[in-house]
């Protein structure tokens, strides 16, 4: 939705079709789904940015973010969960 600040953002909490894909947001209005407490040794990334991260008609699990998430993981053996800003 259109933001007189930030240009656009997404409604919190929300779910909404763009094109041929699903895009949900957290309360925070972050897209992806609601932040649960961290778990020990947990990893988290936020990454902020334009379309390119936020990953205009792509698939949450193909983000930036979300791959990068990915190979941290497998890298590292601890749990890591992105938040896409």
């Amino acid at each position: 939705m259109e933001d007189e600040q930030a240009g656009w953002t997404l409604p919190p909490s929300s779910v909404r079709q763009e094109g041929s894909m699903v895009v949900r947001s957290n309360q925070l209005g972050l897209r992806g789904p609601e932040i649960q407490d961290p778990v020990p040794e947990e990893i988290r990334i936020l990454t902020l940015g334009d379309s390119s991260i936020y990953g205009v008609q792509v698939e949450e699990k193909y983000v930036f973010s979300s791959v990068a998430a990915e190979k941290i993981q497998q890298v590292s053996g601890r749990p890591v969960h992105p938040f896409i800003g």
